[in-house]
């Protein structure tokens, strides 16, 4: 009793004449090149990447506040002057 090819061997035999008939020996040799062309790349993206500067440490300090009198509102001390938001501004000059 014979037995059916199994598709391993269909492949297989459907490949060899497609093998036979080109040459991979050039795919072969392609290695050389692609690292030469890496090489290139590497050498490209280490001349262009921005020098490490050191990094800064951040403070974490809060933020100035009144000793004298902390509950004091913002207008209360001479200098300090409060918009009025009830009565529009006028706008800029130059822009229409």
């Amino acid at each position: 009793m014979a037995t059916t090819p199994t598709l391993m061997d269909r492949l297989k035999a459907t490949s060899k004449p497609l093998t036979d008939k080109f040459d991979f020996s050039d795919f072969q040799s392609a290695g050389p090149g692609l690292a030469a062309i890496q090489q290139n790349v590497n050498q490209y993206k280490s001349a262009t990447a921005p020098a490490s500067s050191p990094v800064l440490p951040v403070s974490n300090t809060p933020s100035p506040t009144d000793l004298v009198n902390p509950n004091a509102q913002y207008g209360s001390r001479p200098g300090e002057k409060r918009l009025k938001l009830s009565v529009p501004t006028q706008g800029l000059g130059g822009i229409r």
